[in-house]
């Protein structure tokens, strides 16, 4: 195998490597939207709760926090925003499973919203490092479409 090969598979790892941390990312984001009624019940909180819970809390950190760490991916180790985002996501969503009442719930989906904002901006900017600008639409479309399939695999979990 010439370098030129290695190289163009080390590539294509990292894009796979990618798109599987955006395939648990959705899925850990959307599971828990799933489960609203058993942890409506649980709780005993309204739909209005619920809907903080599964929106508010997560989306505005996530959103907010995916700027802020846009720019920090510019300029430091992207690879360790990445595993420091997964390691922040992965316990917060194991933490939600023990989440003693709906503030502590609301806590952890902040949690997985902080660690989740990492890994877009990162892993955009990744990929746009290894790939030319013409050669860069397949493997930024399979990170993206990896999405779709956490969230499929979220429902399929789920039901």
């Amino acid at each position: 195998m010439t370098t030129k090969e290695q190289s163009a598979s080390y590539k294509w790892y990292v894009v796979i490597l990618l798109a599987i941390l955006s395939i648990v990312s959705y899925a850990d984001r959307l599971v828990l939207g799933i489960l609203v009624e058993p942890i409506k019940s649980e709780l005993n909180v309204s739909d209005t709760a619920m809907g903080f819970l599964l929106g508010f809390s997560f989306a505005t950190v996530y959103a907010v926090l995916a700027l802020a760490l846009a720019r920090v991916a510019d300029r430091w180790n992207r690879k360790r925003l990445i595993i420091i985002g997964v390691i922040i996501w992965s316990v917060m969503t194991s933490a939600s499973a023990f989440a003693s009442g709906y503030w502590s719930l609301a806590f952890c989906r902040l949690g997985v919203g902080i660690g989740e904002a990492a890994l877009g901006p990162a892993a955009l900017s990744i990929i746009s490092d290894l790939f030319r600008k013409e050669r860069r639409h397949v493997p930024v479309s399979l990170f993206l479409a990896a999405g779709v399939v956490g969230s499929t695999g979220a429902y399929i979990i789920g039901c």
